[in-house]
């Protein structure tokens, strides 16, 4: 019998008879059919297990680092705070919170960029911005990091809010399923000029929905809050 063709998944090639792998974008298995082809069938979406392994503070990234996550992540399909291209926003986070800008890896490659910057419209307290890559997207990763966040706010004093544009449906639903019941207040947000629903994530009275915590993130964002605050003290 002659050798396999191999084809690619993402990064990974595959040759061998009933390969399973792990490529970038779902399980897939690999089987040879009777023309020595290979045939690919996707059996799990890759965000079905996606989870949160390490963050990175974006100060703390080289160049080269900032550039493989901002290629990755590429043109951002809505703005945010005011960016529309990943390198614009990671460096608007470098400069503007570079103690509370961290970029979300998992098994080593990057997923999207968060970060805890000033919110202008209420002083001294910070807001959470997240972007995700769109693959990434439905798989609870923006829960997995709300929930630190707010879980590490309150434990270090700081004041941290979620603003979403008013007609942004999608983030409003996704931010609502972090509470047991917690309204949140229609403003209008002079800096950004739009209005906007606002969550007060320090809420002690705002009780979060049952879940799991990821505590590797949790403490990663704890010591840098912690840390944030005993400079200010």
């Amino acid at each position: 019998m002659g050798s396999r063709p191999r084809t690619p998944i993402g990064r990974t090639w595959a040759k061998d008879r009933d390969l399973v792998v792990r490529a970038s974008r779902g399980i897939h298995v690999f089987a040879t059919v009777p023309d020595d082809s290979v045939l690919v069938t996707t059996l799990i979406p890759a965000h079905a297990s996606l989870e949160i392994s390490e963050v990175r503070l974006i100060a703390g990234l080289n160049h080269a680092a900032r550039t493989h996550l901002a290629d990755t992540l590429g043109v951002l399909d809505y703005p945010v705070s005011r960016a529309s291209s990943a390198h614009t926003l990671i460096e608007s986070h470098r400069a503007g919170a570079p103690e509370l800008s961290w970029g979300i890896y998992r098994s080593g490659e990057p997923v999207g960029v968060f970060a805890l910057p000033p919110y202008q419209d209420r002083p001294g307290a910070a807001k959470t911005s997240t972007y995700l890559a769109p693959w990434a997207r439905g798989a609870g990763l923006n829960l997995e990091l709300k929930r630190a966040t707010v879980l590490a706010a309150r434990a270090g004093g700081l004041d941290v809010y979620s603003s979403i544009a008013e007609g942004n449906r999608r983030s409003l639903a996704a931010a609502s399923k972090l509470f047991v019941s917690y309204e949140p207040v229609l403003i209008f947000e002079p800096h950004a000029d739009r209005m906007a629903w606002v969550f007060d994530l320090s809420d002690p009275a705002a009780e979060l929905t049952p879940g799991p915590v990821n505590t590797a993130l949790m403490d990663a964002l704890s010591h840098a809050i912690s840390t944030l605050t005993l400079k200010a003290a």
